[in-house]
């Protein structure tokens, strides 16, 4: 800041100081009934709105303004020259030391204007907020009152054992569905079984066995990349293909037996990966008796063999003919007695 504006800066702050201490002398005094209307009582709190209004006041009130040159020695704020080097005051530091402030003291609040608040509008501004708070804490309970009560109706009611899961069809007329809980299906009497698992062939063994055949001459291109193993788990063949080379190997399986069906019929295998094809036998298209087929295995030229037992479907029998009742003998017509 160039020398000749800061001495101007200086120059209006010292007047604005000297007018404020005018006003403040005239405000002392009380013998203007405006001034009275502005401070209100003797706490007086001077913010910079109210500053502004006093100083106003003292310029235009003939009366403030005399009494304001008599109160304040010297000439009229801001017609003297102001020097060079303001005074530093020293700030009464022991005097604030002597006098702490009590904690929780009553604090001066100030309203959107600037002036100070008069404490008995602070008490209403306080009860309203207090008002305020309470009537939506209230509003807020009752709204959520009924929500609470649905909620824990639906957390305690009979169906709240599913862990809260809606149950959906396939979880409900699943293949367990029948086989544990009785309730709401029909009653599993004998050895007929609903559980998909295990079949019995005639010999008590289960009725599907399998193993790996090599055929000479028909594995292709990554024909030694591809290991091929299998076994069984009740009536489902598991084929594992492993991918033992440094590349992926593209696989695929396939078998002429129109009631055998893969999980899964052709992929890529990345090296050093397993995989397990499961083959399912349709129950409802096997033919009866001992069968036999086969499941091809690309490129590693390996054919599975799968033998199995088919049980013939029963039959309904015809319902009984109904017998016939016998007919009545032929009655004779009556003989009229001679006359």
């Amino acid at each position: 800041m160039e020398p000749a504006a800061a001495r101007e800066l200086l120059a209006s702050a010292a007047c604005e100081v000297e007018r404020t201490r005018a006003a403040l002398a005239v405000v002392e005094t009380g013998g203007c009934p405006s001034v009275a209307h502005l401070t209100g009582d003797n706490r007086l709190v001077l913010s910079t709105a109210l500053r502004r209004e006093l100083v106003r006041h003292v310029d235009d009130c003939p009366r403030c303004r005399r009494t304001a040159e008599r109160a304040v020695p010297g000439h009229w704020p801001g017609a003297t020259v102001t020097p060079a080097e303001l005074p530093v005051l020293e700030a009464p530091r022991a005097a604030l030391a002597r006098h702490p402030r009590a904690r929780g003291a009553a604090v001066p609040r100030f309203d959107r204007r600037g002036f100070p608040m008069d404490p008995k509008d602070r008490a209403a501004r306080r009860d309203r907020i207090r008002a305020r708070a309470v009537t939506t804490t209230v509003v807020a309970t009752v709204v959520a009152a009924p929500v609470l009560a649905l909620w824990a109706a639906y957390r305690g009611g009979p169906a709240g054992d599913d862990d809260g899961r809606a149950a959906t069809a396939r979880e409900a007329q699943g293949p367990e569905a029948l086989g544990g809980d009785t309730s709401g299906g029909y009653e599993n009497a004998g050895n007929a079984s609903v559980k998909p698992g295990v079949r019995m062939g005639r010999n008590g063994k289960a009725d599907v066995s399998v193993e790996v055949v090599s055929v000479g001459g028909m594995g292709g291109k990554g024909a030694g990349q591809l290991d091929v193993s299998a076994a069984n788990d009740g009536d489902t063949t598991l084929i594992t293909l492993t991918a033992s080379g440094a590349s992926e190997v593209r696989w695929s399986v396939s078998t002429s037996a129109g009631w055998l069906y893969f999980s899964q019929s052709s992929g890529t295998l990345e090296p050093g990966r397993a995989l397990t094809v499961k083959v399912y036998v349709d129950h409802l298209r096997e033919p009866s008796g001992h069968w036999h087929a086969r499941v091809a295995v690309a490129p590693a030229g390996a054919v599975v063999s799968i033998d199995g037992y088919g049980t013939a479907p029963s039959r309904p029998t015809p319902p009984p003919a109904s017998p016939t009742p016998p007919s009545p003998p032929p009655s004779t017509p009556p003989t009229e007695p001679p006359a």
